[in-house]
Parts: structure tokens; C-alpha cells; sequence
């Protein structure tokens, strides 16, 4: 009993001082790419704080009751518009002051996810390591340019994830329901949620309906004041020519984008199919959002976030403890110098796919002699690979 209170001091204490570290992380990751500051950042200046200003434009066009027309005359918007209405509360900004407040609140999002997973990587206790990742290209790019929805997204899936693992159905589905505003992200970690619960099928329909009502308001607004969203939506992806789905289509045609996520969803059920009926591995969890890296059709520095997870898994390890300042400060020095001639567009795709395919194969092998890692503060928990009891006795996975 002495001990557990012990364990549970130390945790709550730990969990303090990654507030109290975080905070001024996020606020030097934002003064970092402050104009006058920036000049050390191979970034172009009129793009900080830029990708806020669609989400801005349409959503002052959307409670303003007009369709959405390309805010610069040819871009078309590549979100669904309920989730314009959730970001919504950056409109009630002047223009400048939502790109400083996108930046600040990326940063925030962004050293969140890097503490979470590191928390629950570490059983409660944060490696050094792990700050190192709040300063490495993906994520100063994303503060830089302000992307709000792809932090949020990832944060959203993160909380499904360590929510499922305590049982707290119904954060999973308000979570899940948020993270699809990374709807080419979402889909495989949306589907192995649904593993995960299936057979508990009380705890899957908490789920469903706290998604569903977390959702519908937004819904429900967005299609009161432009009711041609989806089919808007719908032309946008399909008019997206980046990334793998756009080389793809060259030979597949427009499917190739439907292709990658079924399977992205099919390999993502196959990796977890130990986890059915349980708590989700957290190792594999990870390797899914990696994956989806791969699926997505984009191919700005930001995307790569959605490898965080793993890498911290991974750095997490004994033995590659040396892996996150590698990772961290390798594609700078990769970057750098050719930055200015490829650009990050070039660069940072072959960077993602790269540590995409390393990682993957060692996420999905756990190593020998080593236990499953469980969530800061949870209760011990067998390992992820064995099959776990549920409530009622019965065995899961």
C-alpha cells in the first residue's frame, strides 16, 4: 500500500514538472519563430502563421453564408466544413493576431503530444530525449506556419488511444470524432479503436454516440450555412496532387487515395488483431499513425508528426536511448544547406518515408526480455502481446 502511494506521488510529481517544462517549451518553440528571431530558421517569412488564414477566410465566409470559393482564386479548401466551426473562435481575430495565436497554439498542442506519449512510454517518468523532439523539423515547420488542424488532429488520436487503454470509452469517441479533422490520418487509428472494443459492445456504442454528439452541432451548423459541404469537400481532396495517393493515380486513377487508406486500414487491423477486445499496444498503436504518414496525400515537413509517436516508443527502448537527438537533429543538418534550392516540399517527403519504413519494423517487433510499457499512473498491466481479462473474466485478445 506504502509503495503504490509512493508510486502515485512520484508519477503526479513527474506529470508536474512536464507542465512546468512544457509551458516554456511551447512559449520558446513560439518566440522561435517570432519574426526578427525566425532569421535563423530556413523558413520564407511570408509563410509564418500562413496556413491559419484559410481556415480564417472560410469561416468567415461560412457564418457570413456564402459557399466556399478559393480564397485566392485557385486553391480549393481541403477540410470539412464542421470542423471549420470548431476553429472557428481564430474568425473573431483580426487577421495578424490569428496567425500569432496559431502559432502559440500549435506549440502547445504539439509539446503535448511529445509529453503524453513520453509519459506513457516511460511509465510515468519523461526522457530527456523527448524534449529534444518539441525543436526538430516537423514540429518548429508546423509552429512556424501555424497548423493548427494537423496538431489538433494528432493530439485528438493520441487521446483516443491512451483512452482506450484506461477504459474511458466515451473520451474515445469525443477524441476520435475530433481527430478526423486529419480525416487521411484518422481512418486506420478510427478502425483499430473499433478493434479494440469489439465484443464490449456497451463500451464501443458509449463510443459511438459521444462521437456522434460531439460531432453533431458542428454538423448540423456547418450544413445550415452551406449545405454543398461535402460535395465541396469532395472535389477538394480529389483535386490534392501531392504526395504518394497523387503518384498513384497515375497509374490507378482517381481511386488510388480510397486504395491507400483501405489499406492502411486492412494492415493497421492486421497488427492489432492481439489487441481485439483489449487495450491497444501502444507500439503498434504507433506504428499506425506512422503509417498513415505514408497514406496521407500531402507532403509539407509538418506530416512527419504524425511519427512522433513511434519515435518516442522507440527512443523509449533500452539500448535507443540515442535514437531522438539523432532524429532530432539529423534532417537539420540534412536540411540545411540545400534548403533554399530543393525546399522543404523536396526534402522532408523522402525524410518521412525514410523513417516511416525504419520504424515500422521495430514498432511492430517488441524486443526480447523486455515488458510492456503501461500508461503513467494506470494500473500494471500485462503485456501487450498476452491476453488480457476483461471485467467480467472473460479473455480478451
Amino acid at each position: 500500500m506504502e509503495l503504490t502511494a509512493r508510486r502515485a506521488a512520484r508519477i503526479d510529481l513527474t506529470g508536474r514538472r512536464a507542465v512546468l517544462i512544457g509551458l516554456p517549451v511551447a512559449a520558446l518553440l513560439t518566440l522561435a519563430t517570432s519574426p526578427g528571431l525566425d532569421a535563423w530558421l530556413p523558413f520564407n517569412p511570408a509563410a509564418r502563421g500562413a496556413d491559419i488564414e484559410a481556415w480564417w477566410y472560410y469561416a468567415r465566409q461560412l457564418f457570413g453564408g456564402g459557399a466556399f470559393a478559393p480564397y485566392d482564386g485557385t486553391l480549393p479548401f481541403f477540410h470539412m466544413a464542421p470542423f471549420v466551426v470548431v476553429l472557428a473562435p481564430f474568425a473573431a481575430l483580426d487577421l495578424e493576431t490569428a496567425r500569432h495565436a496559431a502559432r502559440a497554439v500549435t506549440a502547445l498542442l504539439l509539446v503535448t503530444v511529445v509529453v503524453g506519449w513520453a509519459r506513457h512510454a516511460a511509465g510515468g517518468r519523461m526522457p530527456a530525449g523527448a524534449w529534444l523532439l518539441c525543436f526538430s523539423v516537423p514540429v518548429v515547420s508546423a509552429v512556424y506556419i501555424g497548423q493548427v488542424p494537423s496538431s489538433f488532429g494528432l493530439l485528438a488520436l493520441s487521446v483516443a488511444i491512451w483512452a482506450q487503454r484506461r477504459d474511458a470509452w466515451w473520451l474515445v469517441g469525443v477524441a476520435a470524432a475530433l481527430g478526423t479533422i486529419r480525416s487521411a490520418n484518422a481512418l486506420p487509428v478510427v478502425a483499430i479503436l473499433a478493434l479494440a472494443g469489439w465484443g464490449r459492445w456497451r463500451e464501443l456504442a458509449t463510443a459511438a454516440v459521444a462521437g456522434a454528439l460531439s460531432l453533431l452541432p458542428v454538423v448540423a451548423l456547418a450544413t445550415l450555412r452551406d449545405p454543398t459541404w461535402p460535395t465541396e469537400f469532395q472535389a477538394a481532396v480529389g483535386a490534392y496532387g501531392y504526395g504518394l495517393p497523387s503518384m498513384l493515380s497515375r497509374v490507378v486513377g482517381p481511386s488510388a487515395l480510397l486504395l491507400l487508406q483501405a489499406l492502411s486500414v486492412m494492415l493497421a487491423l492486421a497488427w492489432l488483431r492481439r489487441s481485439r477486445g483489449g487495450p491497444l499496444d501502444l507500439d503498434r498503436s504507433a506504428a499506425v499513425m506512422a503509417m498513415s504518414v505514408l497514406a496521407a496525400p500531402l507532403t509539407a515537413a509538418y506530416a512527419a508528426n504524425f511519427l512522433l509517436p513511434g519515435l518516442i516508443r522507440l527512443g523509449s527502448r533500452r539500448g535507443m536511448q540515442a535514437l531522438l537527438p539523432v532524429v532530432t537533429v539529423l534532417p537539420w543538418l540534412v536540411a540545411w544547406p540545400l534548403w533554399s534550392t530543393l525546399g522543404p516540399d523536396a526534402l522532408v517527403p523522402a525524410l518521412e518515408a525514410a523513417l516511416v519504413l525504419a520504424t515500422l519494423p521495430l514498432l511492430l517487433v517488441r524486443p526480447r526480455g523486455q515488458a510492456a510499457l503501461v500508461p503513467a499512473g494506470g494500473p500494471p498491466a500485462p503485456a501487450a502481446d498476452a491476453p488480457a481479462a476483461s471485467a467480467g473474466g472473460a479473455p480478451r485478445g
